[in-house]
């Protein structure tokens, strides 16, 4: 039962970007996990562990960063949008779902900090409108969650009917790392 979701696994560790150390780590893990396949909690606690060393050294990115109906209500609790066509100043709902955030431990509670920058642009990459820090993701918790999203909204009025690229950049502040979305849109 458990074989499929090892190789898997194994094949996502491979391609990660990890010191050999960590990557023979990680192939541990995850046999780890398959010697534990008759108690599933062992098994998912050992590859959580690995999941969470390929994280902590990989490049923050996003699984996913689109424009949704309305705002989100939590990880995965969506529905996207029909379409990217605004008329001007419709609020834009955006649902984003990083990776490899890294968690701080303080008294036994992980803290999670990224700010967002947000620019808009023509598809030609002139800068319209834009504000740094506009966002602040903060998030406490027991556990170094994986799945995590970000809600963002934004209001954007006073633009020309066309074609636009909404960037939004998040900044985590613990490690440095930055990533990006772009998100294609068109007002009407």
């Amino acid at each position: 039962m458990y074989r499929s979701a090892f190789l898997a696994f194994l094949f996502f560790a491979a391609g990660a970007p990890l010191a050999s150390a960590d990557s023979s780590l990680v192939e541990d893990l995850a046999k780890q996990a398959q010697a534990h396949s008759a108690s599933t909690v062992e098994a998912l606690q050992t590859l959580r562990q690995a999941e969470m060393l390929v994280s902590s050294q990989g490049t923050l990115s996003f699984r996913k960063a689109m424009f949704v109906q309305d705002a989100p209500q939590g990880f995965g609790l969506y529905t996207p949008r029909a379409n990217n066509i605004f008329k001007d100043g419709e609020r834009l709902f955006i649902y984003m779902e990083p990776v490899a955030l890294k968690w701080d431990n303080q008294d036994d509670i992980y803290h999670s900090l990224t700010t967002i920058d947000y620019e808009v642009q023509t598809p030609d990459g002139k800068i319209l409108a834009g504000q740094h820090d506009f966002g602040t993701m903060e998030l406490k918790s027991r556990d170094p969650n994986q799945e995590v999203m970000y809600r963002v909204n934004l209001q954007l009025s006073g633009a020309r009917p066309g074609k636009y690229i909404l960037v939004l950049t998040c900044h985590e502040k613990s490690s440095g790392k930055t990533a990006s979305a772009q998100l294609p849109f068109e007002f009407q």
